[in-house]
């Protein structure tokens, strides 16, 4: 394949799947038949880290791969921390100075308690019925369109919600 890794983490949390997880992807020498690669965007060396959503949408991906693919949290391994594969990747503050292995960890032994998990992506919270919010609905009908968040009046509803939009 022409990408060495299955998924691309980019700064703003953005997942992207290169590769099927099917697909032998060459990121690493001797390993790529039963690996899957995962990158996050950035160089992670004197003192700089993943952003916060990089950390917080690899550690759902993460996640979701050890659940579907039977991966225990011991078997989750740096680029670096296979034998034969000399590189600094996944940079020197992976296991040295912010330790951002123990970050992206911490966060997945988080999800998968379920602990901050929110219900929904987005949330469209409208003040409660009075003659104004039929109208502010109207006017809200091209962001609803393009965005599609739930809809509702509910401040409990909205707290389920990853984003909030407040009209």
């Amino acid at each position: 394949p022409g990408i060495g890794y299955h998924f691309f983490v980019h700064e703003d949390g953005a997942i992207e799947q290169t590769n099927k997880l099917e697909t032998a992807s060459y990121h690493l020498v001797r390993h790529y038949g039963y690996s899957v690669g995962i990158v996050f965007a950035g160089s992670f060396m004197n003192g700089k880290i993943p952003t916060s959503a990089q950390l917080r949408a690899g550690a759902h991906l993460v996640a979701w791969l050890m659940q579907e693919l039977k991966i225990p949290l011991a078997r989750v391994w740096g680029h670096r921390e296979f034998p034969d594969n000399m590189t600094v990747c996944p940079g020197g503050e992976w296991t040295q100075g912010n330790r951002w292995r123990d970050l992206l960890f911490e966060r997945i032994g988080q999800i998968q308690q379920g602990a901050g998990l929110k219900t929904m992506r987005h949330y469209m919270l409208f003040p409660p019925g009075d003659g104004a919010a039929g109208e502010l609905f109207a006017d809200a009908l091209g962001y609803m369109a393009r965005f599609r968040p739930t809809v509702g009046f509910s401040v409990e509803e909205a707290r389920g919600a990853e984003y909030v939009t407040i009209v």
